[in-house]
């Protein structure tokens, strides 16, 4: 003689039908409480520009600056041409090993006003001695000397 036993079975399933309701009135209640702000004086934001050039030693950052005059570029603080910004990429990573290039960061300071033309150059320099780590600082003014 074998033995089986009952299964009962219980009802596991919650009730999702009432679940619109609450998120109405959730909605509802969130939307009458909240208290709406008005602005009577505008604040305006003032942007800084920089002015001058301070450099900061940091050992895993390259700092560039482009001016707006478009022909020189400064690089950790000496002026160069824009034309020869390959050749002084190429010094720098000369000096670098695999490792120091995956970590050095590169940070550009370009104001808007600097034409693409030289920030491509100076990307392509930076492509082709493999700096990839690249951050763009943009609302820098950097003038000419």
């Amino acid at each position: 003689m074998k033995f089986t036993k009952k299964k009962t079975r219980t009802n596991s399933e919650i009730s999702t039908a009432s679940l619109p309701d609450i998120v109405f009135m959730l909605l509802f209640f969130f939307m009458v409480a909240t208290v709406m702000r008005k602005n009577d004086m505008p604040q305006k934001i003032i942007i800084p520009k920089i002015t001058d050039v301070s450099e900061v030693k940091i050992d895993n950052e390259l700092r560039i600056f482009l001016p707006e005059d478009g022909v020189n570029v400064i690089v950790q603080g000496v002026r160069t041409p824009i034309d020869k910004v390959n050749q002084v990429m190429e010094q720098i990573s000369a000096n670098l090993t695999i490792e120091d290039k995956e970590n050095l960061e590169v940070l550009i300071f370009a104001d808007e006003s600097v034409a693409m033309q030289n920030l491509y150059t100076l990307k392509l320099a930076l492509r082709k001695n493999d700096l990839r780590r690249i951050n763009y600082m943009a609302n820098y003014i950097v003038t000419a000397n």
